[in-house]
């Protein structure tokens, strides 16, 4: 198959891109296309900041569940998931005018070529997002009408400044 999976050590020189670009250690990523520069690259870039990275030439090739999808431009779009809100999804495009790809929820585009800090910032958004939930509970209100009435207080507020104390 055209499965490749990467394996990278971050050296102990490197304190920027530890420090710098933490925070995504055993994620599961898929890096999808046939460009093998471009796939190459990000797949590295992935690894490097401690994800589980795959890459593929063909979508129905990638086996397991990912938490992020990288498709790269000549990768087919991809559908959205029947069950469950699925990996979330970033879409690289070599012109910014390119038609919009039918979207998921979860996804955002970024035109090529792409600096590692905004592959970094868009990797780290999704994921965050990915873990939020999709329903919140309202949140109750911190007073309700009888609180005076459970919690009697007395405050003295002194003002020393002349325009604030009338």
């Amino acid at each position: 198959g055209s499965r490749f999976y990467f394996s990278l050590k971050v050296p102990t020189d490197a304190v920027r891109s530890v420090s710098e670009f933490s925070g995504l250690e055993g994620r599961r990523a898929l890096v999808v296309g046939s460009d093998t520069i471009t796939t190459t690259w990000i797949a590295r870039q992935l690894c490097s900041w401690g994800a589980v990275t795959a890459r593929t030439a063909i979508m129905g090739e990638a086996g397991g569940a990912h938490e992020l999808v990288v498709l790269a431009p000549d990768a087919p779009d991809l559908a959205a998931p029947a069950h469950g809100p699925g990996p979330v999804v970033i879409r690289l495009t070599r012109s910014p005018e390119t038609p919009a790809a039918p979207r998921l929820d979860r996804s955002l585009t970024l035109v090529l070529p792409v600096k590692p800090r905004s592959l970094y910032a868009a990797v780290r958004k999704l994921l965050e997002l990915a873990r939020r939930p999709t329903s919140q509970r309202p949140v109750p209100p911190a007073f309700s009408a009888d609180f005076s009435a459970r919690c009697p207080l007395r405050i003295l507020l002194v003002e020393d400044n002349p325009v604030n104390a009338h």
